[in-house]
């Protein structure tokens, strides 16, 4: 299969590093060369800061086709490419600063699990959040935090994006998963450290994007919806490995068509809430929430269809050493993201 978005060499090398950067629990140099060469962490960043600033659609077709060649590496690169979308919310000099790296790599969480207490003009900032996937290569790291005003209303918090730089956080080495290994999805915390207020956001496009619909998409749309599509990817490499161990075409090519029918489905309420936010800037929520049902509909008929694939490669899908397995265990990992259940 002719991959859409990488040429034949791209491809080879991704499939190659797979098991290198699984054995050692991080992206290869050579991951990180291409991903520097095509600029894969800046499918969001805006076109005036040399970034693609990628259609929602476009990016979700790409994380897909990603996953499908290598799940740590799909999976990664999403969660990189769609926290650059940060880049667009934040103060233009500090993203300038950044994001001129075609390297750059946005590592974090959105769970505010971190508190910021306002301090002359900037924040005194202590937290520890989870699952930071490509922590050993970030650049930046956004986490969501509770600001502790002395007016803070406890019912209705008011929450922050804060900016770390790499030498401001401290990496637990917390990930064991089972799958997506070379995610590198550590923890790590943060203890009283001063972040500016021109490193802090909320998701407000700044003026320069005011006009820009990729940057009116809401992110709880986004989210999960790429998400899925790295998951869709994961189960379309897995029926891939498992057509090289048999001989039940037909049921390979039965479950190609269920997802298929959930895939469209998936572009169409996408595409439909982008024209909503071409519009204006307050699309309709229940098309907000139609996204995200569709999204976990996609989901869960992934790790459906992939349990019923799996008894069809026998003895041949428990061999940890084979890529045949790594998708599996790369697939079912995914699907254990709370924003899929």
């Amino acid at each position: 299969m002719k991959s859409p978005f990488f040429t034949p060499d791209e491809e080879k090398i991704i499939k190659q590093e797979a098991p290198k950067a699984e054995e050692t629990g991080r992206f290869t140099d050579a991951m990180l060369k291409l991903c520097k060469k095509r600029k894969l962490f800046h499918l969001g960043v805006p076109k005036s800061m040399d970034g693609h600033e990628m259609s929602v659609l476009e990016q979700i077709r790409f994380y897909e086709e990603a996953s499908r060649l290598d799940g740590s590496f799909g999976w990664t690169v999403k969660l990189g490419a769609s926290a650059g979308i940060f880049s667009g919310f934040m103060n233009r000099e500090f993203a300038e600063s950044i994001y001129s790296d075609p390297a750059a790599f946005t590592a974090g969480s959105g769970y505010p699990a971190g508190t910021a207490k306002p301090t002359d003009g900037a924040y005194l900032v202590s937290g520890t959040w989870k699952y930071a996937s490509g922590i050993d290569h970030a650049t930046v790291f956004t986490a969501n935090c509770v600001v502790d005003r002395e007016d803070s209303n406890p019912n209705e918090p008011e929450i922050r994006a804060m900016a770390f730089l790499p030498d401001e956080i401290e990496k637990l080495n917390t990930w064991n998963g089972y799958g997506l290994k070379a995610s590198a999805s550590h923890n790590f915390k943060v203890e009283n450290v001063i972040i500016p207020e021109e490193r802090s956001f909320t998701l407000v496009p700044k003026p320069d994007h005011e006009g820009k619909t990729l940057y009116h998409f809401p992110y709880l749309a986004y989210a999960p919806a790429a998400l899925a599509s790295s998951m869709l990817g994961m189960t379309v490499a897995f029926l891939d490995e498992t057509a090289h161990h048999t001989d039940k075409t037909e049921i390979l090519e039965e479950a190609r068509s269920v997802l298929n029918e959930y895939r469209t489905a998936l572009h169409d309420t996408v595409q439909q809430l982008w024209h909503e936010c071409e519009e204006g800037p307050e699309p309709n929520p229940k098309s907000i929430e139609r996204v995200d049902t569709v999204a976990k509909t996609l989901a869960q008929t992934c790790r459906d269809t992939a349990a019923d694939i799996y008894k069809l490669g026998g003895m041949k899908v428990l061999d940890e050493s084979s890529r045949y397995n790594r998708t599996w265990r790369d697939l079912m990992t995914a699907g254990q993201h709370t924003m899929l259940l």
